[in-house]
């Protein structure tokens, strides 16, 4: 499908309301698992992230141990945006999140597509690295465990 457009003319736009429901609920159960009834809800997932705040949340409910760096909890004009944004993405790629196809720009300014790969990116690395089987983890581990469920099935 090199039309980019193609993907919408044939499966419709379903996918984004599905992915945007689907998202936004995971993201608040973690939020409230973590913080309990004081916890941020997210009603607009592309909105939710635009002044950064929470993403900065996100990052201390998901990775408890990183440091989360000095941020304007009041952001008012795109510039204190857009570096909110910016040293929020810089801690979630520390934490080993793949953001590189993401720019500040696209979570500020609210493009959905954008903003559903970077959740996606989140909630897989904080998924998969939660896997162990044996004494193998991460994607090791989820390789091992792909292989132990095929086999039962006779896929090797």
């Amino acid at each position: 499908m090199s039309d980019p457009g193609q993907f919408e003319r044939k499966f419709g736009t379903e996918w984004i309301d599905m992915q945007q429901r689907t998202f936004t609920k995971w993201l608040n159960a973690k939020l409230r698992q973590q913080l309990g009834k004081g916890a941020p809800v997210i009603k607009t997932l592309h909105l939710a992230f635009r002044d950064g705040i929470l993403l900065f949340k996100l990052v201390q409910t998901l990775y408890p141990g990183v440091p989360v760096p000095a941020y304007n909890r009041k952001p008012v004009m795109r510039p204190h945006v857009l570096d909110n944004v910016t040293l929020a993405s810089k801690t979630l790629e520390k934490c080993g999140i793949d953001l590189r196809f993401t720019r500040p720009t696209h979570l500020v300014d609210g493009d959905v597509k954008m903003v559903l790969g970077a959740v996606w990116a989140v909630i897989q690395h904080h998924q998969i690295r939660s896997i162990h089987v044996g004494s193998s983890h991460d994607r090791e581990g989820l390789l091992v465990w792909c292989r132990r469920v095929t086999s039962q099935h006779g896929v090797d």
